[in-house]
């Protein structure tokens, strides 16, 4: 059985601490030497998530403890195929 993440609830939990910190897209994308802006925008509409060591990254310019990408993050549904 595999969990599910629900990507959409990851990014906007992304979204809440960042503004909390008071944290720009930009400051993100420089923190992770991200391209462009593109790729932080894309976590908050739950297109796309951030890497393991992205979310790692995350946690340490968050100040908040690893596990905070999984609260909230993970269905308690799981698949059978996966």
């Amino acid at each position: 059985m595999t969990p599910i993440i629900d990507r959409e609830k990851t990014g906007k939990q992304i979204r809440r601490i960042m503004e909390l910190r008071g944290l720009s897209v930009h400051d993100v994308q420089r923190f992770l030497s991200l391209g462009c802006v593109q790729s932080v925008y894309h976590w908050f509409d739950g297109k796309s998530m951030p890497t393991i060591d992205n979310l790692y990254a995350l946690s340490e310019l968050f100040q908040v403890p690893r596990r905070f990408n999984r609260r909230g993050t993970i269905k308690t549904e799981y698949r059978e195929d996966a």
